[in-house]
């Protein structure tokens, strides 16, 4: 390092920049040293360029009419049966809008199937040697999505039923695609491997532009949660692989050249609660991502993944801006492609590059030969009304929910059971459960007879409260029934007082008691072994009646996600399930214009004057009514066994008399819902949760209004490229032409958002600095840590991406509308399957 600066001192920063990059070994750049456009006295020429992301085609040899694909096709809202004949209405419309790039951030194939990926290429293929035919000779440029590579997912139906499809894995990923981006004319960062990151590339498709292609799905047991190879939702850019893009921006940008990086997932939020809504759209360690691309002069971040046609925007402490653009995909409303143009221009001295970039509809989608494989197959006059109707419908919902419960049923047995996932929820071992739920109960009771809980059974009274000393939970009987008792009269409440009274009549003789109705004989207690006992015994009980037998659970599912998308959130006859889909389609639509009754419906959802709990909570309550009586039936197989929760606290006759009809009335988990409601009230017990509430309505609030680039449609972004003059002076480190190589700035349709391109000088832009691997010297990414730290949003900080576990349980209770279970279960589900 000491030898390269004083090389720097000794000649001009130009011959400097010269010798650095052949020293840092830029292969990138000694191959394509012709290409290089130092001749400041002519512009590169304007690049037309096009997008269009998540193809997700699927072939229609793999198709027949059969319950299995049926299953597959309600399980997610893309259209695979249209996907096919999507793809050739895009690839119609690039080639009568002649570019000279098309990009495609991933996922290219519903699930991998080999037979997807050769179909789509040939068909890509076709659509080049159309575009030659007239004259331009198009280059198409491809990387993978989390569906294309290593997914067991990949079905064949063609039989009648599925049956597993050949798969593509990261080699042949890279043979099929090899004229998209892996030819001679790119360099790979790992040809040889099939490990994490594998399949990123660098291109230089046209003079003053490079691409950067980066793999950010996980596939592969280095890096996937499972340690297995298999395809995951989630993305990461490992620390090795960042380094690697950094460097490769640094050197292009020193060369004078616009940096776009092409990926599948995202490193820019773009809604404001996407990191903990839905983190898997954005790479895991998007905040170190974004600063790292953005000071090493990457202007553009081509994304897909979220099915979305959304801009949003990162300043870096160093005040680089990156935006990430991001496309809707084919398969799923509003099927837009995208299209847009690269353009140089020479203002004093400087040379500026404008990315300009707008939003496309194909229109009518034609099945053409298709037709007659495809049972039912019509033509279609607007795919994007075409999909508007098939987003999230009812059929949809349903079965990703029963689908979404029976795997998680399935994936908490697989882990240990209904006991070691509480536990880990609480963050102690299935064998503290016990003490820790007994430590939580006993510490929100009071802790006299006197002051104790009141809970009125009936004509039996109780008080409920902790005695320290003996160190337990007492239930004993008192003589009064307070105002603000909790009366239990429910019918088998009173069916069990009954019984006790008749009891106690028979039983009762002078002779052989001194009871009085009146002298509070009855007494019970639970400490920490009996309930430890108790819960050891009805977790047992669940795994082996529910979680072992995921069926038994889907009529109660059903009944609760008929009754959430059905409900009526105003008197104009929209649903919840209509409020869910609206908010979702105006995300994926872009240019976000929330409309009235929307904007009535969500601020219900938060609660307040006039509906003080918040529409989440009535829904829910309403919900849990009417599915009371089939969540009885499915708690019904499970036993319970009273005796090893509740102790007989003293040996009075009617002690045992209640305890004997105490165990012989609650005897499975449907008793005990008998006990608390009564018919169609069960949802009533549903306590207001204020943060419940509040989740679900920034959810909705926040994919339908946007407080990032509001324009997501056409939008355009001053880039600065270079100096329009040699500069021999100067000790900067930034580009070869003596700047610091970074953006003058970005707007959105003159905005003025600017960058003021920080970071030049003696000691240069950490992203440029000599260091060969472009980092900062320690490992970590190009930006110094104190910079990544602090960096900000342009319009907001970035939040943190929140935890997986936690997303999915709050989906299923609150994102789906206004508290939808079902249809924020549906969501979550998406996120798994886009």
């Amino acid at each position: 390092m000491g030898q390269i600066a004083r090389m720097a001192n000794s000649i001009s920063r130009r011959g400097f920049v010269k010798i650095a990059i052949a020293g840092v070994g830029a292969a990138y750049l000694a191959g394509n040293a012709s290409k290089a456009w130092a001749s400041e006295e002519k512009l590169p020429n304007q690049v037309k360029f096009a997008v269009m992301s998540d193809l997700h085609y699927f072939s229609p040899s793999l198709w027949s009419d059969c319950a299995d694909y049926t299953t597959a096709e309600n399980s997610d809202r893309k259209m695979f049966k249209e996907s096919a004949a999507i793809l050739d209405a895009a690839l119609a419309n690039i080639v009568a809008a002649k570019p000279d790039i098309v990009f495609v951030p991933g996922d290219l194939t519903k699930d991998s199937e080999e037979i997807c990926h050769e179909e789509a290429h040939a068909k890509i293929v076709a659509a080049r040697e159309q575009l030659r035919a007239a004259g331009v000779d198009a280059k198409f440029f491809v990387i993978n999505g989390n569906h294309d590579v290593n997914n067991s997912n990949g079905l064949d139906f063609s039989s009648g039923a599925a049956v597993q499809a050949q798969l593509a894995d990261p080699a042949r990923f890279r043979e099929i695609w090899a004229d998209c981006g892996y030819g001679e004319d790119s360099i790979l960062y790992a040809p040889d491997s099939t490990s994490a990151g594998s399949l990123s590339y660098v291109a230089r498709p046209a003079e003053g532009l490079t691409l950067i292609a980066v793999d950010s799905c996980k596939y592969s047991a280095d890096q996937t949660d499972s340690g297995i190879d298999e395809h995951e939702t989630s993305g990461i850019i490992g620390q090795d692989l960042l380094n690697w893009i950094t460097t490769k921006a640094s050197e292009a940008r020193a060369n004078g050249d616009v940096v776009i990086v092409m990926q599948h997932h995202g490193v820019v939020p773009h809604f404001d609660d996407e990191p903990t809504l839905l983190g898997e759209y954005l790479v895991d360690n998007y905040e170190a991502v974004a600063p790292a691309y953005a000071d090493a002069g990457v202007s553009i971040v081509l994304t897909g993944h979220m099915h979305a046609n959304d801009i949003s925007a990162y300043t870096s402490a160093a005040g680089n801006t990156l935006h990430d653009v991001e496309t809707d995909s084919l398969a799923t409303y509003p099927s837009y492609i995208r299209t847009g143009t690269l353009s140089w221009s020479k203002a004093d001295d400087a040379i500026n590059a404008e990315f300009a970039v707008d939003v496309a509809a194909l229109g009518a989608v034609n099945y053409g030969d298709y037709a007659d494989r495809i049972t039912g197959a019509a033509d279609i006059a607007d795919i994007t009304v075409y999909g508007k109707e098939r987003t999230l419908t009812q059929s949809v919902v349903d079965t990703i929910a029963k689908d979404f419960v029976a795997g998680y049923m399935t994936q908490i047995l697989q882990a240990g059971g209904i006991k070691q996932t509480v536990a880990g929820l609480l963050g102690v071992s299935a064998d503290e459960l016990g003490a820790q739920a007994f430590g939580m109960v006993s510490g929100m009771l009071p802790t006299t007879f006197e002051t104790g809980m009141q809970v009125a059974l009936s004509s039996f009274n109780f008080s409920i409260w902790f005695d320290a000393d003996a160190g337990r939970v007492k239930i004993d009987q008192y003589t009064e029934t307070a105002d603000e008792a909790i009366v239990f009269a429910t019918p088998l409440a009173i069916d069990m007082a009954s019984e006790l009274e008749a009891e106690a009549a028979s039983a009762y003789s002078p002779e052989a008691s001194t009871y009085s109705m009146e002298s509070g004989n009855i007494s019970f207690y639970i400490d920490a072994a009996s309930l430890t006992a108790f819960l050891d015994s009805t977790c047992s009980n669940i795994d082996t009646a529910i979680l072992a037998n995921p069926a038994s659970a889907m009529p109660a599912v059903g009944a609760l996600v008929d009754a959430i998308v059905n409900y009526a959130v105003d008197d104009q006859g929209n649903t919840v399930l209509g409020l869910v889909d609206y908010a979702y389609q105006t995300h994926l639509m872009g240019n976000e214009a929330c409309e009235a009754w929307a904007e009535d419906a969500i601020a219900k959802v938060a609660g307040g004057e006039g509906n003080a709990e918040g529409l989440l909570i009535e829904v829910l309550r309403a919900a849990g009514n009417t599915a009371q009586a089939d969540l009885t039936a499915l708690l019904e197989t499970v036993p319970l066994d009273v005796t090893l929760l509740v102790m007989k606290g003293n040996s009075h006759f009617m002690t045992t008399l209640a305890y004997n009809v105490l165990k012989s009335m609650l005897k499975d988990g449907g008793d005990l819902v008998g006990l608390i409601a009564d018919e169609n009230s069960l949802g009533n017990l549903i306590p207001d949760v204020p943060a419940l509430s509040g989740f679900a309505y920034s959810a909705l609030y926040t994919l339908s209004h946007d407080s990032n680039e509001e324009n997501d449609h056409a939008f355009v972004r001053s880039i600065h490229a270079k100096k329009a003059q040699p500069d021999n002076g100067g000790n900067g480190s930034g580009g070869s032409d003596g700047t610091d190589g970074e953006d003058s700035g970005s707007e959105n349709n003159g905005d003025g958002s600017a960058s003021d391109g920080s970071g030049s000088g003696s000691n240069g832009n950490p992203s440029t600095s000599s260091n060969t691997n472009g980092t900062n010297g320690n490992g970590g990414p190009s930006a110094s840590d104190a910079q990544q730290s602090s960096a900000k949003s342009s319009a907001k900080n970035m939040p943190k991406t929140g935890d997986e576990t936690a997303a999915v349980m709050l989906g299923v209770a609150a994102v789906a509308g206004a508290g939808a279970v079902a249809a924020g279960t549906a969501l979550h589900k998406m996120g798994k399957d886009i």
